[in-house]
């Protein structure tokens, strides 16, 4: 529009000065080009909608019906009925658009056995505590409800009586205790406790639907840690780790040698192949590798993740209905079919073989989607995120292996100068098809959490991630850095060696992290920076960057800082990327790993002082100062993000309803589990 502006403008002066000479003004007519809007950006709906939790007692059925495929396991005596199999009162939740019909079987894609969180986001809705669909509050899940201490050290939540486990046993707060006493507290099987139950913390049984956590220091905003990503909500999203919050006390005591002996359980593990016996707990506790493991999901492992296949069915004893008194899941099975790559997912989703798919699928390929739309038989959505970056390049700041680049890896100076070296426009054309914005991790500035403009009036957002290749050249000749060999590229200071730094991405995995990588280092050629582009499997890369393996590695950040404190930071819940050693001192409260740099430090500091305010304004302005600073540190390089790209591209088959036009994409709230897809369901043809 600036450019248009200034031609017109050039029209209009000439005229006047040719019309001030006396000369004959001829008219021509100027055809001006629309600038193309993106494809797709049509798709990009405003507002939001979702199923509601239906808290009012007067609103809730009094009476239940079955799934067809229960009912007759009820019908031959194999199941009790369904009144005996729901707790005393379920969670009764309003479908988004109608009562849906019971049946069928979701397709779905996924890459392999480190593609676990895949239908973790889709169907495992057992956290403790949960988000509305919109995020503006936390809502009654398993727990029915929870009260809080008035010093914000004391958390009570009420679990529903009569609840119980897929496999028929009781869900009771012994399964909380168990899990806190005999796993968590077990440093054979947790060395390092999490930050929202640090070392001093109590979960005690009340009655058995009640738990109380007991915690050292006030924590006003512990229900969302019951409510997120966090390490304590939920057991099918963490108990591979030994983590989860819960777990079922009945099965697992077998494994554990204070129920069994030490010879036993050692003799389990040898048997089933397993170096310890810590090992094989973790593995029997794998919602996603463990079809024997009891759970509370809509539905359970039937066939393992490390098959072909990978199939779900429903669970019988849910502890959800829905208004009409149904007991949810409507759809009987999800069956994951493995691709052997992203872009087989993408042909398959093309072809309308995925009936809900939007985890692997690649923005650039829109125009193919919408134009097979009717062919395949499904709908097409966009959500856009608010998440800052969707392929980020993570310092490892406790990286300790290389002198040189630890030196440069640690020079302030040095990430914000190779960051103006990077050209977002040009990777947002190419790889987002210009539905994205660049800029840093921050979150874009209709997030409440968006510090918005310093007082020059420029976005703490773009702080050090525009294109400015000269000024970066500056600044890396200004840190010493001016020697470089015939080809442009600046040389090592200890060896005289060409510089170059080692970016692990992740191969088929949401974005072409490694092309994307690829275009980056194309872009460094100007400033003399070269990329060492290593593709590996995402699991290879999470364990590597745990170890403190890697210089850099590329992965989407931003997202919520208090529900996701690694989007800030290093720490366990969600990723050691920009630090292992210092996300240990974090997650130790400085017992153990490596005291980080004054500016993490402080951002850190201010995470832990997040739980000790009691209103929603000191959150956010503390949280607004944090992403200041980060802004500043640049800990992690940004590219582009703020659009429909990660799980941003939803493929919707035709016929199944009650699926929100629109949903947030958020970590916390597990997308698509916010818009909740046990009340979706298959329309009749």
């Amino acid at each position: 529009m600036r450019n248009l502006s200034h031609a017109f403008a050039f029209l209009m002066i000439a005229a006047l000065l040719l019309t001030a000479c006396g000369a004959e003004v001829v008219e021509v007519e100027v055809v001006v080009t629309p600038t193309p809007i993106p494809i797709g950006r049509e798709l990009i709906r405003e507002g939001l909608s979702g199923p509601e939790v239906v808290l009012d007692p007067a609103e809730w059925p009094t009476s239940y019906e079955d799934a067809p495929m229960l009912q007759q396991m009820v019908d031959e005596g194999d199941l009790p009925p369904v009144e005996e199999r729901l707790p005393l009162e379920p969670l009764v939740l309003r479908p988004l658009n109608e009562i849906g019909q019971y049946g069928g079987i979701v397709r779905r894609g996924f890459t392999g056995p480190g593609d676990a969180w895949n239908p973790k986001r889709y169907g495992a809705h057992d956290h403790i505590l949960f988000w509305k669909y919109d995020m503006t509050e936390v809502i009654p899940n398993i727990a029915k409800g929870w009260e809080r201490s008035d010093d914000g050290t004391e958390w009570t939540i009420f679990l529903r009586e009569g609840m119980r486990w897929s496999d028929g046993a009781p869900f009771t707060s012994a399964d909380f205790v168990f899990w806190f006493d005999d796993i968590y507290s077990n440093t054979e099987i947790i060395a390092v406790p999490g930050v929202d139950l640090p070392v001093g913390s109590q979960v005690v049984a009340v009655d058995e639907t009640t738990v109380k956590y007991i915690l050292p220091t006030p924590n006003f905003l512990f229900h969302q840690a019951l409510a997120g990503f966090s390490l304590i909500a939920s057991q099918a999203n963490w108990g591979h780790t030994g983590m989860g919050g819960f777990a079922p006390a009945h099965y697992l005591k077998q494994y554990l040698p204070s129920y069994t002996s030490q010879e036993q359980v050692d003799a389990q593990a040898d048997e089933a192949g397993f170096d310890n016996w810590v090992n094989l707990l973790k593995s029997k506790m794998s919602w996603q590798g463990n079809p024997d493991l009891p759970a509370v999901t809509p539905w359970t492992t039937s066939i393992a993740i490390n098959n072909p296949s990978w199939v779900l069915e429903r669970n019988p004893y849910y502890w959800e209905v829905d208004t009409a008194g149904n007991q949810l899941p409507y759809h009987d099975y999800i069956v994951l079919e493995v691709a052997e790559s992203v872009d087989v997912i993408n042909l398959r989703a093309v072809a309308g073989e995925y009936d809900f798919q939007a985890r692997h699928l690649d923005i650039v390929n829109l125009p193919l989607f919408l134009e097979n739309q009717e062919r395949g038989g499904y709908n097409v959505f966009l959500d856009p995120t608010e998440r800052g970056t969707q392929a980020g390049l993570i310092f490892n700041m406790s990286y300790d292996g290389d002198p040189e680049i630890v030196k440069w890896i640690n020079s302030l100076e040095f990430r914000r100068a190779i960051s103006l070296g990077i050209d977002r426009e040009q990777i947002n054309e190419a790889f987002f098809l210009g539905l994205a914005e660049g800029g840093n991790v921050l979150p874009v500035e209709t997030n409440p959490f968006s510090p918005g403009a310093d007082e020059n009036g420029v976005l703490y957002r773009m702080y050090w991630h525009t294109y400015d290749p000269d000024t970066a050249n500056q600044m890396l000749d200004d840190l010493g850095l001016t020697e470089k060999d015939a080809d442009g590229n600046r040389l090592r200071t200890d060896n005289g060696e060409p510089l170059i730094f080692e970016v692990l991405a992740a191969s088929e995995a949401f974005l072409p992290f490694p092309q994307i990588s690829e275009m980056i280092n194309d872009q460094w050629k100007e400033i003399g920076i070269q990329l060492d582009i290593r593709a590996v499997e995402r699991s290879q890369g999470e364990t590597m960057t745990a170890a403190n393996q890697h210089q850099i590695w590329m992965w989407e950040v931003g997202d919520n800082i208090v529900s996701l404190a690694s989007t800030a930071f290093p720490n366990g819940a969600g990723g050691y990327a920009s630090g292992p050693l210092y996300g240990e001192w974090f997650d130790s409260r400085g017992a153990s790993g490596l005291e980080p740099p004054p500016e993490m430090r402080r951002v850190m500091e201010m995470w832990y002082e997040l739980g000790g305010f009691q209103t929603d304004e000191e959150v956010v302005a503390q949280v607004k100062e944090m992403w200041k600073i980060i802004a500043d540190q640049t800990w992690t390089i940004g590219t582009v993000g703020a659009g429909p790209v990660i799980f941003g591209t939803r493929v919707v088959n035709k016929r199944m309803g009650n699926v929100a036009p629109r949903q947030i994409v958020n970590t916390a709230g597990m997308t698509p589990g916010l818009i909740r897809s046990e009340q979706f369901y298959y329309k009749d043809e």
